[in-house]
This record gives structure tokens, C-alpha cells and sequence, in this order.
């Protein structure tokens, strides 16, 4: 127990089926009735990178939220196989009732994710009555030819007008062929167009994941709030696939929906002032919602 903020941390072993889960639960001694479950994405564990779940957590819990942070299966120290972002329901349900079980005053919880972990957060939240809140950062909505085309547009477009780009190249650091074989994959693409791709009016339709991602969180009724990077691919692509669905429309016009852009930011907000906003955009979305 830290006497001067009046909150623990403690290691909790979760039963998943045969595999245990290791998680930390951060439980202020006075708690308000809604706790937050921060998913872990893409290849990191608990603490997140450069340990930003755990300053996340510290500071979720010092203003009165019960906060989990855990690893599921087959990542971090857990038990199991990874099952894959797309089913992770049963690692997320077992830490929810690891939750309403240590924190019984607890009437909801919000979920928290970023990159992949924000889209397994909208695949679940619709399925459990108990989740409230979905705060989704830099969801991932991977495809292989959308992403080519967000490269060219986001990064190798604003390269060629910066002088240290040209630098790096005269010097070896940038393989010089990369760019003009990137033009030459997106145009055979569009060369082999088909109906497939393609939607009535010509445009590229969107990659199955996004339409799974968006017709999941149109299920969920709750406040939503997206947060986006400037400075990141993931979140490019995730706007650029979803910009062509109108269920995506239907979302971003309800009252209980917030987007909140850093534009400097990067994918895993590194700079405390992009981490510290993201901490201070939740702390608002929880107490205005």
C-alpha cells in the first residue's frame, strides 16, 4: 500500500481455461464505480512501451478508477499460446471477472487499447453488458494494399521535399530502389482491378478488417473515443479504410463519439507531452461520460 496516494498494486494470477494470465491491479482504497481494463496491442506485454500502462494505470488509480493491466494468453509471462488479436475473448472476459471479483463495488468497466488491442476492444465491448466505455487508440486495420498506398501518400511523399532524406540517400542509407518499386506494385495493382476490390463507384473498398471493426463498433452503444497520432501509419490507414464505410459515418455522428488528433505524435505516444495528453484526454472522457 503507498500511504501518500492511497492505492496498491497487486499481481493477480488469472485462470483462462488451462492457461494462467499474470496481471496488476491498481485498487484506490476509495474507488468509483466504473474500472478500466487497458488491453496490451502489438508485440509488448503489461507495462506497454517505454512503461507508459504503467504511468497510465498510476494515474488512472490515483483519481479514483480501478485499473488492470495484463498479458494475455501467450504473451508477456502468461501461459498459452497467442490466439491472435481477433480472439481474445476469453482472455478479455477473464480479466473483467477478475475485476467485479476483487472490486466488488465496481458496476462497469471501460476498456482501453491501442493499435490491435483497440480493435480487439471493439470486436468484445458490444459482447459484454458490463463494459461501458471503449477508448480506441491507432486501431489497427491492416492491408497489405492500402498500406502501400498510405506509404506513398504519408511518408515517401513528404520525404522527397526533405533535404535529410536526399542526404541519407547520396550516402547509402535508403535503398534506392524501394520508392519506384513501391509505384510499380500499387499501379499493376490497379491494372489488375476487379469488382472484388471495388466498389460500384470505382473506389477501393475497404479491407475486411475494417468493415469487422466497424460493424462491431456499431453494435456498441457506449462512448467511444478515438485518439489519433499524426505521426503514425497505423492510425493513416485506419482513417483511409474506414473513410469509404458510412456505418464509420453513423459512428462519428453520434453524440457519445470524440476524436482527439496529436499531430505530432507517434504510434506508441514515446514524448510524455503526447503521453501525458493521451492521460489527460482519458481522465476527462471518464469523468465527462
Amino acid at each position: 500500500m503507498n500511504k501518500a496516494s492511497h492505492m496498491s498494486e497487486q499481481a493477480l494470477v488469472l485462470q483462462c481455461g488451462q492457461e494462467q494470465l499474470i496481471s496488476i491491479l491498481h485498487q484506490p482504497v476509495k474507488y468509483k464505480k466504473r474500472a478500466v481494463l487497458i488491453i496490451v496491442g502489438g508485440p509488448q506485454y503489461r507495462a506497454g512501451g517505454h512503461r507508459y500502462f504503467v504511468t497510465l494505470a498510476r494515474a488512472l488509480a490515483e483519481n479514483g478508477y480501478p485499473v488492470m493491466r495484463f498479458d494475455y494468453r501467450g504473451m508477456g509471462d502468461s501461459d498459452g499460446t497467442y490466439p491472435g488479436f481477433e480472439n481474445l475473448t476469453d482472455d478479455i472476459k477473464t480479466a473483467i471477472d477478475a475485476m467485479f471479483e476483487t472490486c466488488p463495488l465496481i458496476e462497469k468497466v471501460a476498456l482501453w487499447g491501442l493499435c490491435n488491442a483497440a480493435s480487439a476492444s471493439a470486436f468484445y465491448g458490444h459482447e459484454d453488458p458490463r463494459v461501458s466505455h471503449i477508448m480506441m487508440l491507432n486501431p489497427w486495420a491492416h492491408d497489405e494494399s492500402a498500406y502501400d498506398k498510405v506509404l506513398l501518400r504519408h511518408y515517401y511523399a513528404r520525404r522527397l521535399f526533405d533535404k535529410g532524406f536526399w542526404k541519407s540517400l547520396i550516402k547509402g542509407r535508403v535503398r534506392l530502389l524501394d520508392f519506384p518499386r513501391l509505384v510499380w506494385k500499387i499501379s499493376k495493382r490497379k491494372l489488375r482491378r476487379t469488382p472484388n476490390t471495388h466498389s460500384a463507384d470505382g473506389n477501393p473498398k475497404a479491407s475486411a478488417l475494417a468493415e469487422r471493426i466497424v460493424d462491431s463498433t456499431s453494435k456498441f452503444q457506449g462512448p467511444i473515443q478515438l485518439v489519433l497520432s499524426g505521426n503514425d501509419l497505423t492510425a493513416k490507414e485506419f482513417e483511409q479504410e474506414v473513410s469509404s464505410l458510412k456505418d464509420w459515418d453513423v459512428i462519428a455522428a453520434r453524440p457519445t463519439f470524440s476524436c482527439l488528433r496529436l499531430d505530432d505524435a507517434d504510434h506508441t505516444f514515446s514524448d510524455p507531452r503526447w503521453s501525458n495528453a493521451v492521460t489527460q484526454a482519458t481522465l476527462e472522457w471518464l469523468e465527462r461520460n
